[in-house]
Parts: C-alpha cells; structure tokens; sequence
C-alpha cells in the first residue's frame, strides 16, 4: 500500500508572518510606483525593497529548503555568471558601478542555488494578491498599474483551481479592478488574451469532445456577439485613439514647416 506524503499546512504561524512580510513590502514598493502623496521625497526608487524581498525569500529558503544543483541548474548557473560578468564590467569600464543593482544580482544569484519550493511560491502570489488594494492609492491611472495588476493575475494561475467556476471568480474582481487603476491597452488587451488562453487550455487540455464544442461554441459565440454589439468602442479604445494622436502630431508639424 503506496501512502501519500501529507503536506504541511499552510496556515501556521511562520506561513502567516512571511506572508505578512511580504505583503508589507509589495505595499510600499506599489505606493514608491504610484509615487502617491510624494513617495519619492523619501525613497527614489524600489530598490531597496527588492534588496528587502529577496533578502526575506533567502531567509524563507535557508530555514525551509536546501541548496540543490543539478546538472541543467549548473549549466544554468554559469550563463547567468557570464551574464553578471559582461554587466558589471560595463560598469567598472564605464565609471559607473551601481552596488544597489550590484546587491541585488548577488541576492538572486543566492536564491537561484536553492531548490524553490511550492509553499513559499504560493506565499509570494498571496502576498501579492493582499498587496493589489494599494494600486487603488494613485490620484490618476497609470500604465505601470496595470503592467503589475497583470502580472500578478497571470502567476495566479499557479494556485488557483483549473476549472471554469474559479476562473470565472477569478477574472471578474482582478478585470474590474484593472479598470479602476489603469486606462493602458496594451495591459487591458494581454489580460483578455491571456485570459482566453488559460480558458482555452483548461476546456480543451485532456477533456471531453463534448466539453470542446460546448466551449468552442460559447467562446466563439461570445467574441463575436461582443465584436457585433461594441465595435465601434472597442475600435476607438485600441485603435482609434492611438491613431488620433499621431495625425494631430503630423498636423502640428505641417503647420509649424508652413
């Protein structure tokens, strides 16, 4: 008789506090993005936050994993050292060594000899899904918002179930609140198409044929019905607008060469 290996819980007291650090740190660095009530008087850029975060997720790797390297890993290991190498020679030659950045390649390079476990990668993603309120504090929406909002969404997929009833619940708080925060198409039109992928992969991966037509018929019935009914909207939102803006700079030049 095979036992499974019974996982440990993920509600214990050190979870929670690295959880809680975590969190506390994407805040702060989301409220240096934002620039919110003059951030940057204080603190110029997230670097210190980084240098923060990955000291936290070394310290969360020292007490609950082990430095692991394989063959693949190793190989890894030594095209990042060459990588490392040509940046901070082109510092040295240039006059313009950044030990910030300098720190902060060291701590990732730390990290990447360890072997990364599932537990601390779904405390990372729960720290940032508890860090997304604070994006609400910009006096205005701004593209890098969005760009965080995304990323966060897309490495979700990690934990959360592969079913459509969770994606559903998923997608409609994260959608409306990539609205409130941001106005950036380019992050509104690859959280669409990602979302369409993640639903393509969970309706079509290893499925029913009868799961396939039902969700090929909806999905493609839906795009079509939201390309029929808001054309014209959603022309002018990706399109429209962009194009605007170039033929109002061509007419300024035209008038000013006049």
């Amino acid at each position: 008789m095979v036992t499974k290996k019974r996982q440990a819980p993920i509600l214990t007291y050190e979870n929670v506090m690295f959880a809680s650090v975590f969190s506390l740190l994407f805040m702060l660095a989301n409220y240096i993005m934002i620039d919110n009530g003059d951030g940057h008087a204080m603190i110029d850029s997230q670097n210190p936050f980084m240098i923060l975060t990955f000291i936290a997720i070394w310290i969360y790797l020292h007490k609950n994993s082990y430095i692991h390297i394989s063959n693949i890993r190793l190989l890894f290991l030594s095209l990042w050292c060459v990588y490392l190498s040509v940046i901070f020679y082109s510092m040295l030659i240039q006059d313009h060594f950044v030990w910030v950045e300098a720190i902060i390649f060291i701590l990732i390079t730390i990290i990447l000899l360890y072997r990364i476990p599932e537990r601390m990668i779904t405390i990372l993603i729960i720290a940032a899904w508890i860090s997304l309120p604070s994006l609400l504090l910009a006096d205005i929406t701004l593209n890098e918002s969005g760009a965080t909002l995304v990323l966060i969404f897309t490495v979700g997929f990690l934990i959360i179930p592969k079913t459509n009833r969770a994606m559903i619940y998923y997608m409609l708080p994260t959608f409306l609140l990539l609205n409130i925060i941001t106005m950036s198409r380019t992050a509104i039109g690859v959280y669409l198409l990602i979302a369409v992928i993640q639903l393509a992969w969970i309706n079509f991966y290893n499925t029913p044929i009868k799961q396939k037509k039902h969700f090929a018929i909806i999905a493609g019935g839906g795009i079509l019905l939201i390309l029929v009914g808001f054309a014209q909207p959603l022309y002018q939102f990706f399109i429209g607008g962009r194009t605007q803006s170039k033929w109002h700079t061509v007419e300024c030049f035209d008038i000013r060469t006049l």
